[in-house]
């Protein structure tokens, strides 16, 4: 499945600027740009490490060929479309609507095609849109290991700023908060 993002609901603060401060015992102000692309660079490094979106994410997925299910990639999934396009033989765009032609498995977090509609077995290129990520609102809360890897992450991010440290390598999230993540870490 290709997928591509069409838009990053930033609205949602994972980790505050005063969260991230407080946790690295920085008091004075002055760095709160640096402090930020810190911040920033630290939920980038967390997210791909979890290989999952982590602020509320619109995702618009296409699979080529049919498939019974479809596995819906970036969980937690906050919202399917209520319609799946995909084409018939002759490339003419086809509407599956939600319920009757498709069900969505949130235990599987995958689209279930009806099996009676032998039609779309025929169909290609299957185009979904979604939201995925948490959301502080009506989906599912951000873990609190997740904002402790992010804060890990930040604080060594922060007090390591220099491409080179005699002694010290940054390259990948800290040991600890690889660990405390594990369980949330998408394959």
């Amino acid at each position: 499945m290709q997928t591509k993002i069409i838009e990053v609901d930033e609205s949602v603060e994972i980790v505050s600027l005063a969260e991230a401060m407080e946790h690295s015992r920085i008091t004075d102000s002055y760095d709160e740009l640096v402090v930020q692309m810190c911040l920033d660079a630290a939920h980038n490094q967390v997210e791909q490490w979890l290989n999952r979106k982590i602020m509320p994410t619109i995702i618009m997925a296409i699979e080529e060929e049919f498939r019974p299910s479809i596995t819906v990639p970036y969980s937690p999934i906050i919202e399917i479309d209520s319609e799946i396009t995909c084409e018939d033989a002759e490339g003419n765009e086809i509407v599956l609507t939600k319920g009757t032609d498709w069900k969505f498995n949130c235990i599987s977090e995958s689209i279930i095609f009806n099996k009676n509609n032998t039609s779309i077995s025929t169909y290609s290129n299957f185009t979904v849109k979604y939201c995925c990520g948490y959301n502080h609102d009506d989906g599912p809360t951000i873990p609190a290991a997740i904002k402790m890897a992010i804060r890990l992450t930040f604080a060594t991010f922060y007090e390591q700023r220099e491409d080179i440290i005699v002694g010290t390598n940054v390259v990948n999230i800290p040991n600890s908060a690889r660990r405390i993540t594990r369980s949330f870490r998408m394959r």
